[in-house]
């Protein structure tokens, strides 16, 4: 893909996102991914605490707060095992199999 730019996006959206925002942990994630993809070890190594605290954050939420982090990927971060066995029943707590099963887009809007 175009990484240069997806890493540019996420960076200044990191910028424009408030601390503790919902879409936070979205935006920190895409951008340590797409980081290790061009092997930027510095800039990963940066986000590290970031991720980390956002990620204890929401794990402690109760509510219906989605977390940015899935399963598969947690095996990319510098996680324990026991912190991505975490993650993995986070998420079977609050998805179903229907939110896995729909799309995040409509294919036809892609199209026109």
């Amino acid at each position: 893909g175009r990484l240069p730019e997806a890493i540019q996006a996420y960076s200044t959206a990191r910028k424009l996102v408030q601390e503790g925002d919902v879409t936070e942990s979205s935006v920190l994630a895409n951008l340590f991914i797409s980081l290790q993809a061009v092997c930027d070890w510095v800039s990963t190594t940066e986000l590290e605490p970031s991720i980390m605290r956002l990620l204890e954050m929401v794990m402690r939420s109760e509510g219906g707060v989605r977390l940015g982090v899935l399963p598969f990927h947690s095996l990319m971060y510098p996680f324990s095992a026991h912190l991505a066995l975490r993650i993995a029943r986070f998420h079977a707590r609050t998805h179903t199999p229907a939110d896995i099963s729909r799309p995040f887009y409509s294919l036809s809007s892609l199209l026109s």
